[in-house]
């Protein structure tokens, strides 16, 4: 069980992707990530942050919600710090991350009904 629908090729945030599995619509958001920089990290050279500075690229996060007979409930899982270019296509790296992210929303949402 995993997305199989596309980020936009030119991925910006506000886009999101759907699928349904077993009745509840499962959506993975990108937000923007205001509170990671370069320096919460040690794999970024001095001219990676210099770009990053430059609002040459940016810092995401993939949240996932679920809906199901007009029940919402945001937030179940999220992922932050997620590096991404505007200019690079991003959507394999987002793609893993958003996955990643939809298993640990049927996890909890299991351990949740049970």
């Amino acid at each position: 069980m995993q997305f199989t629908e596309q980020f936009n090729r030119f991925v910006c945030f506000g886009d999101s992707i759907s699928v349904e599995i077993d009745g509840t619509t499962f959506t993975a958001r990108l937000e923007s990530d205001t509170d990671s920089r370069p320096h919460d990290y040690d794999c970024y050279s001095r001219d990676e942050i210099k770009r990053w500075l430059n609002d040459e690229w940016y810092f995401a996060g993939i949240v996932i919600s679920a809906e199901r007979n007009g029940w919402t409930r945001d937030h179940i899982d999220s992922l932050w710090g997620i590096a991404i270019n505007f200019d690079d296509d991003d959507r394999p790296h987002l793609m893993e991350c958003a996955n990643g992210c939809l298993a640990e929303a049927i996890a909890h949402l299991t351990r949740e009904a049970a």
